[in-house]
């Protein structure tokens, strides 16, 4: 997420630490939560317990 809030103009404070506009800090959260999201289900959808069906 560093990446992405530099390449698109936050200036960088040091650290953990950005300068940037509202609108940009929201787009670069919700990349994140977008992609975690997706990781999430991908993960779950591997790791599904067997169905009473196919015990």
């Amino acid at each position: 997420m560093k990446k992405r809030l530099v390449e698109d103009g936050a200036e960088v404070l040091g650290g953990e630490f950005f300068l940037a506009d509202d609108s940009l800090i929201y787009r670069t959260w919700a990349a994140g939560n977008n992609a975690g999201r997706a990781a999430q289900e991908q993960y779950i959808s591997k790791t599904k317990p067997l169905t009473k069906a196919f015990v």
